[in-house]
């Protein structure tokens, strides 16, 4: 019920965000967003639906390193990335985002596919000031429902609504961070266009957090990937 239901505290926070949009000053109009730190690590959910309050959460872990060019994206078992464009419904996978493309890694027990192959040839991993190249367009400060916190909200990438319900964020790829306290600036939400109805979006769990150097070992690709293409490759809709 979390999804349907203000608490009372959340009720509080709303009124709050109406009493600071009311006092917002005229250069929010044109904030841009926070780069990305350097280096660091961050847990999220995913598979929170947009239209059900019954669908399980599934965990992950976003890692990133811009010195080596490098994102690592891990995936639990159940997760929609996982089912959707894999077709591993009970198994995680994982995301190499790399200087010469994107590979997804399923464990070794899949015997319907290659367990490491190159997906996205060029797809690699996104600069610390990537929201910021891609003009996206600025909505102000909004109450995330999910996390119950106060975002900045920007979104991008308009696509073709004949493939999506009218009027709902869906349509967009959606960069939220968070707007109050000691966290602010750090990524709340990112949200995907198309049919997934909320389950594909990444919910950052911000106050776990860390923000340093990881150990390069984290993003070296496993010693069976197979430096060829995907026969199975996956595409971005």
């Amino acid at each position: 019920m979390k999804r349907r239901l203000l608490s009372l505290t959340s009720a509080f926070r709303m009124l709050h965000f109406l009493l600071k949009c009311e006092t917002a000053v005229s250069w929010e109009e044109e904030r841009q967003p926070t780069p990305y730190p350097n280096s660091f690590r961050i847990p999220f959910f995913t598979n929170v639906s947009d239209d059900s309050d019954d669908r399980a959460t599934v965990s992950g872990m976003l890692y990133y390193d811009w010195t080596i060019r490098s994102q690592r994206v891990d995936h639990g078992a159940g997760s929609y990335e996982c089912v959707h464009f894999y077709n591993a419904l009970d198994e995680p996978c994982s995301l190499f985002f790399t200087p010469s493309g994107m590979y997804r890694v399923l464990p070794d027990n899949n015997k319907t596919t290659l367990p490491c192959c190159l997906d996205l040839p060029g797809v690699g991993a996104p600069a610390p000031t990537w929201a910021e190249s891609a003009n996206g367009s600025y909505h102000g400060m909004v109450y995330e429902e999910y996390s119950e916190r106060l975002a900045y909200q920007w979104t991008f990438n308009q696509v073709d609504s004949r493939n999506l319900v009218v009027d709902r964020s869906s349509a967009f790829h959606t960069a939220l961070e968070v707007a109050e306290g000691s966290y602010t600036g750090r990524p709340l939400t990112f949200t995907f266009p198309g049919r997934a109805q909320g389950r594909q979006d990444y919910h950052f769990t911000v106050e776990l957090m860390y923000i340093g150097p990881l150990a390069k070992s984290i993003f070296d690709l496993p010693d069976n990937c197979a430096r060829t293409l995907c026969q199975d490759s996956s595409t971005l809709g």
